[in-house]
């Protein structure tokens, strides 16, 4: 139920790469969630479980259900230039921040550079679990009105601004 898996992948930040995608509206259904009644999905990128290392660039996740871009069990992540705007919609997720390091080994080898997150949905997070992550020029307070149009406008444009300056 999330957009983009990649699980168990290899071959590093150079040989997987997710590049220039937009994910919006993924969410677990009631049937998907866990035992315990909560979603472990619904995210809009996730690299999961023993993968070797991935680049996320120029990509834009919006109004999933889980985490813009999720991180699990997998080491060697580079997240450039990725645009998260109000994910976090499904109440049930258990992983929701914008952007997740959901343990240690997410966290080895991990660069996050220039991404923009707004987050809309009260008690989120912009970045969640990331101690030791390299992490620079991310913008995580930035402002709707940044935007050319957002969720909720007739046509939904991501393209800056000419006031948006911090981006």
């Amino acid at each position: 139920s999330s957009a983009v898996n990649l699980y168990g992948v290899t071959g590093g930040t150079s040989s997987n790469i997710v590049r220039e995608t937009v994910s919006f509206d993924t969410i677990d259904t009631p049937s998907t969630h866990s035992s315990s009644g909560k979603a472990t999905d619904g995210s809009g990128f996730i690299l999961d479980e023993y993968s070797q290392g991935a680049t996320f660039v120029n990509n834009i996740g919006f109004e999933n259900g889980g985490s813009c871009i999720r991180l699990t069990n997998s080491s060697n992540s580079l997240l450039v230039n990725n645009t998260c705007y109000g994910n976090g919609k499904d109440p049930l997720a258990l992983y929701n921040d914008e952007i997740l390091y959901s343990d240690a080994a997410s966290r080895t080898g991990a660069s996050l550079i220039n991404n923009a997150i707004v987050v809309t949905t009260t008690g989120k997070n912009a970045i969640g679990n990331a101690t030791g992550v390299t992490q620079t020029n991310n913008v995580t307070n930035a402002p709707v009105s940044a935007f050319a149009s957002v969720p909720g406008a007739a046509n939904i444009d991501f393209n800056l601004t000419a006031s948006a300056t911090t981006l």
